[in-house]
């Protein structure tokens, strides 16, 4: 399984859940094939726990985006 090292860059939120949403789909495709040894069921439920993590950080990254374009068009009264 190929996997991203962590150097000095700093990843954004975004990459974070793709990098959890690509090692899930990896593991489900080993799935397929064998069981998972533990270590592998333990990767996988990270996997999935940081992809819940990072996926609600860019919802609110994206309805606090939303609500300030609104205000900044003067719609604050329906945002």
């Amino acid at each position: 399984m190929k996997t991203k090292e962590i150097t000095s860059r700093h990843y954004s939120v975004e990459e974070y859940y793709n990098a959890a949403r690509e090692k899930m789909e990896v593991l489900e495709a080993i799935e397929k094939e064998r069981f998972l040894d533990p270590w592998e069921e333990a990767e996988k439920e990270g996997a999935r726990m940081d992809m819940e993590y990072y996926g609600r950080i860019l919802e609110e990254e994206e309805e606090q985006n939303r609500r300030q374009i609104c205000e900044s068009q003067g719609l604050s009264r329906w945002c």
